[in-house]
């Protein structure tokens, strides 16, 4: 069974891809603890802040700018919609890694609760990897955020439901009335295999193809 990981926050991202000194990391969005830790690794960060019709960069030939041998998107936003995240992408080098960070339109706490609809912009999971893959990014790895997003506790490998399904039958607390309710629920969704339902983030690991680019 895969291991559940803890004591995530935005620094200690690093930890999910396979970085090393002297490498250069996109972040996209304002991340300071992540930006001064990854700086303090010995890695060139770029930080990019793209507007919606942000131009794809190019060196002075002409052709995109292949730089980036990570990127890290914590938190995905609208902001960064394709084809603006499509044009970042490409910056990529090949074999160069991704982590991206969703808020989960599939999550039940969403459908029961109906919290943060309006503030948050949403995607499934198949949404974002399809992006992904129309970009050359294959996914690697997907792990659910608990319990939110912009600060989880606990990121939870879902390959499988075996992780999830431990994690809510053996370490999960119920904190209010309503989960107590839903925590059957979830270790019964976890035990047929859709875990995916029970996290409002999602935190994606990606790479793009070693042979290439893409097509774009």
């Amino acid at each position: 069974m895969n291991a559940i990981e803890s004591g995530y926050s935005q620094a200690e991202l690093r930890f999910f891809l396979p970085l090393s000194p002297g490498q250069r990391v996109g972040v996209l969005g304002d991340s300071k603890p992540l930006i001064e830790t990854l700086t303090a690794d010995g890695l060139t960060v770029t930080i990019i802040s793209p507007p919606a019709d942000h131009p794809l960069i190019t060196d002075d030939s002409g052709n995109p700018n292949i730089d980036l041998d990570h990127l890290i998107i914590p938190e995905y936003s609208l902001d960064y919609y394709d084809p603006c995240l499509s044009r970042v992408l490409q910056r990529l080098k090949p074999g160069g890694w991704l982590l991206i960070g969703i808020h989960n339109s599939e999550s039940l706490y969403r459908i029961f609760s109906n919290k943060g609809a309006v503030l948050q912009p949403f995607f499934s999971l198949k949404e974002c990897c399809d992006l992904l893959c129309r970009n050359g990014i294959q996914i690697v790895r997907c792990y659910g955020a608990y319990d939110e997003l912009e600060h989880p506790e606990i990121l939870v490998p879902f390959d499988t439901g075996e992780a999830a399904y431990f994690f809510f039958r053996n370490i999960f607390v119920p904190a209010t009335r309503f989960a107590a309710w839903t925590r059957p629920v979830a270790i019964l969704l976890a035990s047929i295999g859709l875990q995916r339902l029970l996290f409002r983030g999602l935190v994606i690991i990606a790479r793009r193809a070693s042979g290439g680019n893409g097509d774009h």
